[in-house]
């Protein structure tokens, strides 16, 4: 799903799209924690990339995880509040298997609190 924006490099050679996810890339590393990047689901008709697909690394559960790196951009938010229920229809929710992180309005990234969520929410 447009390679052409993917300009970021993984310590692991895995190319993303922004600093970012680069940085949660990283931090899935740093603790040994499995994931797919925009791994397609199909959901209906439509096809659809979570931003990560992370593991519980205790009970193997499957997650997603959904960055949202533009919260000041109206058309961004549109499309991705049109994916949050699109996800909700088929049981993909917040709080029980959906992780969604925030940029600042800013563009800032606080590693602490992605790093408190990898803990929490996969360790």
């Amino acid at each position: 799903y447009k390679i052409e924006r993917k300009i970021h490099t993984t310590s692991r050679g895995l190319l993303v799209r922004s600093k970012s996810e680069l940085a949660i890339s990283e931090a899935f590393y740093k603790y040994e924690v499995p994931f797919r990047y925009e791994q397609v689901l199909e959901i209906g008709t439509y096809r659809v990339a979570p931003d990560f697909m992370p593991r519980n690394k205790r009970t193997g559960e499957q997650l997603y995880w959904e960055h949202c790196g533009m919260p000041e951009n109206e058309e961004y938010m549109k499309h991705h509040k049109w994916k949050m229920n699109l996800y909700e229809s088929v049981g993909i929710v917040p709080w029980k298997n959906l992780i969604v992180s925030y940029d600042g309005a800013d563009g800032t990234l606080n590693i602490a609190e992605l790093e408190s969520v990898i803990k929490n929410k996969l360790l």
